[in-house]
């Protein structure tokens, strides 16, 4: 079930440039719901325009009056492979069909289980330079040794905890491609050896 939202227009980034946006499951939760995700936020939006996951980044809300989006590289050079130099598109659509889905404590992310047509579109010429010039993203590059790094690595460790199964899916699919210094922390978060 979806709570519905009162935003009128919302933001959707993508690096293809489409006429309709079709529902899509989440990477690594086999039991995700097929949705569409936007924002009220135009570099929320901006951060996925280019297609990314866990072992690229993490990110997470610094909420309040004004919420920020703060993204933590998950290996080094992660910013510059996803967004430097490369080009992708901001959708304008309709926010009636969109809603917060249970357990998503943002006001910077909505979904829709429906396929929605924008209605309008922005090309964005350099993804990183955009990104890195909105006042409301926060960047983190990779460093193991800082607070910022070892928090969003625990992050993605509870977010694997909450998961229906345990995150068993979700670790294993992580662990595979994470840098061994990423691995030994998640698996100490998580209570595993990593022998």
């Amino acid at each position: 079930m979806i709570t519905k939202i009162g935003s009128d227009i919302l933001y959707h980034g993508s690096s293809r440039k489409v006429k309709t946006l079709k529902p899509k499951k989440d990477y690594g939760d086999s039991s995700a719901t097929p949705v569409i995700y936007a924002s009220p936020s135009k570099s929320f939006a901006l951060a996925y325009g280019q297609r990314w996951s866990d072992n690229d980044m993490n990110q997470s809300y610094e909420s309040g009056k004004n919420p920020k989006m703060v993204l933590h590289e998950m290996k080094p050079g992660a910013f510059d492979s996803l967004y430097k130099g490369k080009k992708g598109y901001l959708y304008s659509v309709p926010g009636e069909s969109f809603g917060a889905l249970p357990g998503m404590e943002t006001e910077l992310e909505v979904a829709s289980k429906s396929s929605v047509t924008p209605t309008a579109s922005e090309s964005i010429p350099d993804m990183l330079k955009a990104l890195r010039s909105a006042s409301d993203v926060t960047m983190h590059p990779f460093d193991i040794g800082t607070e910022e790094t070892q928090v969003a690595i625990k992050m993605l460790a509870n977010r694997a905890r909450a998961m229906e199964d345990g995150g068993k899916e979700y670790s294993s699919w992580f662990l595979k491609k994470a840098p061994k210094e990423v691995k030994t922390v998640y698996m100490k978060e998580l209570g595993r050896s990593t022998k």
